[in-house]
C-alpha cells in the first residue's frame, strides 16, 4: 500500500510503502520510506520489481523486492489518475495526463494509446479513470473535462467509439458480465451504471461527495465505492430491482 505526502524519516516531505498482510487484520508490517512523492504503482513478478510513479511527473522509480533495492528512475511524464495491473498476464492499463497507456512490467514497456495521427479532440483530453476487458482487448476510459467515455483497442491504440456522459466522471469499473461500465461522477458523489449495449446510463447511487473509486468485488457480484462517507457496498441484480433505482434494495 502506498500512502505520499508524508514526512519521511529524513524530514522531507515523500511517500511511505506499508506492507499489510491480505487475510488477516490491517496491520503493518514493515515500512519503505521515499523522499520522492510517489502516488502509484504496481508489482511484476517476472522481475520481482515494484514500479512506482512519481506524483511529480519526473518518472516512475524502481524498487526490487523482497530488500527493496533501489533501481534506476525510467523517465517519463505520466501521472496516473487510475492504474490496473494483471501480474498473472504482465499487462495492464493507466491513464492521467494522457488519456490511455498500455504497459508491460517485463520488461518494461509503456506505449501511448493515442500516438501517431493525434486529433485536436485528443489533444484536449485527459483523463482521471480507465479499465480494460483482457477478454476483448478493449478499454473503457472517461474524458472528465469533455464529457466523453472512450472504447479504445489495446492493442492499435484506435479509438473505436466515443460517448458523452456529462463531464466530471472519474474512475472506471468495467463489467464483463452484464456489459456495463461503471464510474464515479466526483463532484455530485455518485456511481453510474452505462450500459454497453442501449448505449444509455441505467442506475445511479449515491456514495458520498468526492467519489474517487470504484471496484467490482471479486465475484462481480457488488462494487466497492469511496466517498466522503467512506466505502460503500453496491449490490448488483438483487430481487426487486436494481439497486439504488425504484424498487431496489439501498446500498449499504
Amino acid at each position: 500500500m502506498i500512502q505520499w505526502g508524508l514526512t519521511t524519516p529524513s524530514g522531507s516531505v515523500g511517500a511511505a510503502v506499508f506492507e499489510i498482510p491480505r487475510d488477516a487484520g490491517l496491520t503493518i508490517l514493515a515500512e519503505h520510506w521515499f523522499d520522492e512523492m510517489i502516488g502509484d504503482g504496481f508489482y511484476e513478478p517476472r522481475n520481482s520489481t515494484l514500479y512506482m510513479f512519481s506524483d511529480q511527473m519526473d518518472g516512475i522509480h524502481r524498487a526490487v523486492l523482497p530488500n527493496f533495492e533501489a533501481a534506476p528512475t525510467i523517465p517519463s511524464d505520466l501521472l496516473p489518475g487510475e492504474l490496473h495491473y494483471d501480474p498473472s498476464t504482465g499487462e495492464g492499463v493507466a491513464c492521467g495526463n494522457h488519456t490511455g497507456v498500455a504497459i508491460r512490467g517485463a520488461p518494461f514497456a509503456m506505449r501511448n494509446f493515442v500516438d501517431g495521427n493525434v486529433s485536436p479532440l485528443e489533444r484536449l483530453s485527459l483523463s482521471w479513470g480507465c479499465d480494460w476487458d483482457q477478454a476483448s482487448r478493449k478499454v473503457y476510459s472517461t474524458i472528465p473535462n469533455l464529457g466523453l467515455l472512450d472504447k479504445i483497442d489495446y492493442d492499435t491504440g484506435k479509438v473505436e467509439k466515443r460517448w458523452f456522459i456529462g463531464p466530471g466522471m472519474r474512475s472506471v469499473a468495467y463489467d464483463r458480465a452484464r456489459r456495463r461500465v461503471y464510474f464515479t461522477d466526483f463532484l455530485r458523489g455518485d456511481v453510474v451504471a452505462f450500459d454497453e449495449a442501449s448505449e444509455r446510463i441505467v442506475a445511479r447511487w449515491f456514495v458520498g461527495r468526492f467519489s474517487r473509486w470504484v471496484r467490482l468485488t471479486r465475484d462481480g457480484s457488488a462494487l466497492l465505492a469511496t466517498g466522503n462517507l467512506g466505502i460503500v457496498r453496491i449490490p448488483l441484480d438483487s430481487p426487486g430491482g436494481a439497486p439504488g433505482t425504484a424498487g431496489g434494495p439501498p446500498v449499504s
